[in-house]
């Protein structure tokens, strides 16, 4: 496993070591490394399944994050709305697939969201709090003022949520 840091503080990519041989391939996902920037502890553990250009946040909580995508490809973003931060308002976006074995690492405080590349694409996070929809926010997809440059596509699927999100300037 290699990590790699991203310009939002404390977000960090990581790199999966996959092994790979005529059966298929194996990749192991997680492993409590002690100290350090993946350090848990992780208390839930979800998963979703998208249709192509389904988007899927952004979504901001009070804990960390560990995205993984087991089928198909996602764009994952991750958003700084952090004030106090030297990365406030600015945000990364990876490509995560089986076939890289990368993760994202969301930092507790950060914004989340993926918009799904490909059908029966499925994404698993562990979590370092329980979902709690009073302990969270979202903000808009499309805002203005973080200008993400999402991948293009004919029309893009979201709930009503986050499709009705208020821009980050607005939390401000």
């Amino acid at each position: 496993m290699k990590i790699e840091p991203t310009k939002i503080k404390d977000c960090h990519i990581v790199l999966l070591d996959r092994h790979d041989d005529d059966r298929g391939f194996f990749v192991e996902l997680f492993r409590e490394p002690g100290p350090g920037p993946l350090a848990g502890p992780w208390l839930q553990g979800s998963c979703s399944r998208s249709r192509k250009n389904v988007v899927r946040g952004l979504h901001v909580t009070e804990y960390a994050k560990l995205v993984t995508c087991v089928r198909g490809r996602v764009f994952d973003v991750v958003i700084d709305p952090r004030q106090a931060s030297p990365s406030y308002g600015k945000w990364i976006g990876a490509e995560l697939s089986p076939e890289n074995a990368r993760q994202v690492y969301v930092p507790a405080g950060c914004g989340h969201g993926f918009m799904a590349l490909e059908d029966e694409t499925t994404v698993v996070y562990l979590q370092g709090g329980q979902w709690d929809p009073h302990k969270e926010y979202a903000v808009h997809w499309r805002d203005p003022t973080l200008q993400i440059a999402w991948p293009a596509a004919d029309a893009y699927s979201l709930s009503a949520k986050d499709e009705k999100a208020p821009p980050l300037y607005h939390r401000a």
